[in-house]
């Protein structure tokens, strides 16, 4: 019927994404998310190896100024 419920993740996915490194600074996540439109990035170490992910909410969290 719908040839798109036949896709599987990999026929959709990117394969080399954009990502950051953990010890980046908020700037440069802010920077990315603006040039690219991104509402999340890739957190990966050295090794290219997922540790998490940061999204634009993460980002504006970090500048709330209440008691977490």
């Amino acid at each position: 019927m719908y040839e798109f419920l036949q896709y599987q993740i990999r026929d959709v996915m990117t394969v080399d994404p954009i990502a950051i490194s953990p010890k980046a600074k908020l700037r440069e996540a802010e920077e990315l998310f603006e040039t690219h439109d991104f509402n999340g990035v890739p957190v990966v170490d050295n090794q290219r190896c997922l540790l998490g992910m940061l999204t634009k909410f993460d980002l504006l969290n970090a500048f709330r100024f209440d008691a977490h």
